[in-house]
């Protein structure tokens, strides 16, 4: 597990870098943070984003596993209420991690 620290965007204009993911990787979000994934694998993997909320309950709040295609990029809106309420991380995890690469970016 690593954690990816966030890029601001500058109005001048910000080059996006993005690294190799691990299986598990965390962000420190708020709500202007986004999760950029590109898969440049062969086949469709899915990205599963923690939410650090609870139920009535107080219950673990459900994931919901996104697909990402081979050869796509794909967005990720990241918030506050996505930080692990214990950690103050969000976690992220990926199905497949071969020729996947994914950047953090602030608004």
């Amino acid at each position: 597990m690593a954690l990816i620290t966030a890029t601001a965007l500058s109005v001048a204009g910000t080059a996006l870098t993005l690294t190799a993911v691990n299986a598990s990787d965390t962000v420190v979000a708020d709500d202007d943070t986004f999760l950029l994934v590109t898969n440049g694998g062969g086949g469709s993997i899915n990205v599963t984003i923690s939410d650090g909320g609870s139920t009535p309950a107080g219950n673990p709040a459900s994931t919901t596993a996104r697909a990402v295609a081979a050869g796509a990029t794909r967005a990720f809106p990241l918030t506050s209420r996505t930080n692990d309420q214990t950690t103050g991380v969000t976690t992220i995890t990926y199905s497949g991690t071969t020729s996947v690469t994914a950047g953090a970016f602030r608004v």
